[in-house]
């Protein structure tokens, strides 16, 4: 706070700002709840927050394993080149088409792992951006979700059932976050 920062109300110097409105507030007339401050006004409009747990900590935890699944993917590309030889796949111009649709995998896991990187702490510090953030997770899982399977169906190779259970996952997590009346109580900061 800067030193001619005032309290409107009781005309003393400000510690902080009213996390709401953006008014100064003093120490006596801040409000806590959390960690976040308010004026006495904004604090009687803000609800209590629900604490972050059941079906919200499991979809968070999806948040923490992205940077597993792009790590196993990783490995899956490292074994196809290793299998067809470096030097084999540098001489040739035709990539093998399970390959190239690895790679193009990665790229797509390595985008979702950078944006769950980027939500993760919104969604446990229970951020207002954090609900937005984690539909767009979802939704981009689910979207890469459904071009690798109709990559590996349009080439005639199977489809693993983890696929489908991944779009299914992604599907249902979205539709809970967008519908859920609990998410707005809880992402409140």
């Amino acid at each position: 706070m800067t030193a001619e920062a005032q309290c409107p109300v009781h005309q003393a110097p400000a510690t902080d700002t009213c996390g709401r409105c953006g008014r100064f507030v003093c120490i006596s007339c801040q409000r806590l709840r959390d960690r976040d401050v308010f004026c006495e006004e904004c604090r009687q409009h803000v609800p209590d927050a629900l604490p972050l747990k059941g079906w919200m900590m499991f979809s968070g935890l999806s948040l923490l394993l992205a940077p597993v699944t792009l790590v196993a993917a990783l490995g899956q590309v490292w074994t196809l080149v290793r299998d067809a030889g470096l030097s084999s796949l540098l001489d040739t111009p035709e990539v093998d088409p399970v390959l190239r649709l690895a790679m193009l995998e990665i790229v797509g896991l390595a985008i979702l792992t950078g944006l769950a990187a980027w939500t993760a702490p919104r969604f446990y510090a229970r951020r207002r951006s954090a609900p937005a953030l984690i539909q767009v997770f979802f939704l981009v899982t689910f979207l890469l979700g459904l071009w690798s399977r109709w990559q590996l169906t349009s080439r005639g190779l199977a489809v693993p059932p983890s696929q489908d259970a991944s779009l299914v996952m992604a599907a249902v997590w979205l539709a809970a976050f967008r519908t859920s009346n609990d998410v707005a109580r809880v992402f409140v900061r």
